[in-house]
């Protein structure tokens, strides 16, 4: 049984945690992916999918972290990379970074500065 949501892609698209534990023992998942635009719910509707009785009001009882109020007024994004959570009823649930989201354009605008040529 999972604790929390492992890191499953980080921002730059590569793979971070080893999910081998979990997925060893099962072989049937049902996979939902939330995808959209920054601040539409995505990792509010992720926690009620691992729990139904949580308030989502109150973040630190969700399992995937909403935006908190500094972020949405900073207009900056709270999930980074793609975090996977696993349920005991095999339901894989996956929580994304926005898509289309000026925060993550900026983020990679200045990472990419600090590249040297060899890796680009």
């Amino acid at each position: 049984m999972m604790k929390g949501p492992l890191r499953l892609l980080d921002e730059s698209l590569s793979l971070c945690d080893d999910l081998g534990p979990y997925l060893l023992d099962q072989s049937n998942f049902l996979v939902v992916a939330m995808m959209g635009l920054q601040g539409v719910g995505k990792s509010c509707l992720a926690s009620l999918l691992v729990d139904p009785t949580i308030n989502i009001h109150k973040s630190r009882s969700c399992m995937f972290r909403p935006e908190s109020l500094e972020q949405v007024m900073s207009a900056c994004h709270g999930t980074n990379g793609i975090e996977i959570y696993i349920t005991a009823e095999r339901l894989m649930i996956l929580d994304c970074q926005p898509l289309l989201s000026s925060s993550i354009m900026d983020r990679l605008i200045t990472q990419e500065k600090k590249f040297t040529s060899d890796y680009k």
